[in-house]
């Protein structure tokens, strides 16, 4: 239980910095090989990926709030895309 826990909580902290770091990486940066940007790399693949092997071990671990931020990763291209959309009426 104690290693679900330290896992989840890792986890929750690598999806957000990737995150973090999408957000400040030049635009062109991956245009050589796919027209994928950084932020859309991501949001789609990366997030979700991180969010449901943390949401197994947070499972283990029986930790709500873990439960609920591996959630939110997993949900982050979504709710990405409902900001944007919201702050661009």
């Amino acid at each position: 239980m104690k290693r679900a826990n330290k896992w989840s909580r890792s986890l929750l902290i690598l999806g957000i910095l990737t995150l973090l770091l999408a957000a400040w990486m030049p635009m062109d940066w991956l245009t050589i090989s796919s027209s994928l940007r950084p932020m859309g790399l991501v949001l789609i693949f990366i997030c979700p990926l991180i969010g449901s092997v943390g949401m197994i071990c947070a499972i283990i671990a029986r930790k709500k709030w873990l439960i609920l931020g591996h959630g939110l990763l997993i949900l982050a291209f979504p709710i990405g895309m409902g900001l944007v959309s919201w702050l661009n009426r």
